[in-house]
């Protein structure tokens, strides 16, 4: 009974935490003060972020890692490489992407809501593979990133209704990249910096229907030929990742029994 309680506060802590947050700065009238200029659309989401993510950094502060630059620069390298895979794969398919007029003005917009993004990306991660992978330790290999996915999809419905199967096969994508660099044993700041990476590209080209939405114009709007395309592409970047990251996993398991016969031994 015990266990069964502690998954349901792992499912309920992000949407409760979401709804009230949103609720509480609704009471506080705070729109009345800030106006519902421009500006204001970025000052909303980064302080529902910034809240949710100290709430939750506040119930999971036992599973809140630690900050580390070595994983922001892992994850730049990890993420300049699955681009260029992702745009060689787009040229040999004969995919044809289309961009409309750069907005250099939406990049000050970007700019400014990746801190706070980040951090709400860092509590997500501390919340669906920190304390559930803590609270699935004792399960079989094979049953544990069943479970990490599970409690990951009934959050998303619970925060995103599920409309097509396109927006379905877009989450598990980023929730698979998650669970992969985590059953590889990558820290949670880098499970949250490629997270983040992924959504600030949903931001920047304007990608819809995703399961991730911010009120902001896009750097270079994506005009694809075909809507969906928008979808596919950010799935398959996803997905290559997580190749790359299932390949430097594995080759660092076969690299370690090699190290460890070469180590000297006393006799």
């Amino acid at each position: 009974m015990n266990t069964l309680r502690h998954w349901l506060y792992l499912i309920l802590a992000i949407p409760v935490v979401t709804v009230l947050v949103a609720f509480g700065l609704a009471q506080s009238q705070l729109i009345r003060l800030v106006g519902n200029g421009a500006w204001s659309l970025l000052l909303w989401p980064n302080l529902e972020w910034v809240l949710g993510a100290a709430l939750l950094a506040f119930a999971y502060r036992r599973d809140w890692p630690r900050w580390t630059w070595i994983a922001l620069v892992q994850m730049w390298g990890e993420a300049v490489v699955a681009v260029l895979v992702l745009i060689v794969l787009l040229w040999t398919t004969g995919t044809t992407l289309a961009f409309g007029t750069w907005d250099w003005s939406a990049l000050v917009s970007l700019l400014s809501i990746a801190p706070g993004l980040f951090v709400w990306c860092l509590a997500e991660e501390t919340v669906l593979r920190g304390a559930a992978g803590r609270h699935s330790s004792g399960y079989r290999p094979i049953v544990q990133p069943l479970a990490l996915m599970g409690v990951a999809a009934v959050v998303t419905l619970l925060m995103q209704p599920i409309s097509s199967g396109l927006l379905l096969v877009s989450v598990i994508a980023l929730e698979v990249l998650s669970v992969v660099g985590f059953l590889a044993g990558n820290s949670l700041v880098l499970l949250a910096a490629r997270r983040w990476f992924v959504r600030l590209v949903i931001v920047a080209c304007g990608i819809p229907g995703v399961g991730f939405v911010v009120h902001t114009a896009p750097l270079a709007q994506l005009s694809a030929l075909n809507p969906i395309l928008g979808m596919l592409v950010m799935g398959s970047l996803c997905v290559l990742w997580s190749c790359i990251v299932a390949i430097r996993w594995v080759r660092s398991e076969s690299i370690r029994p090699s190290l460890q016969q070469n180590v000297p031994t006393d006799v």
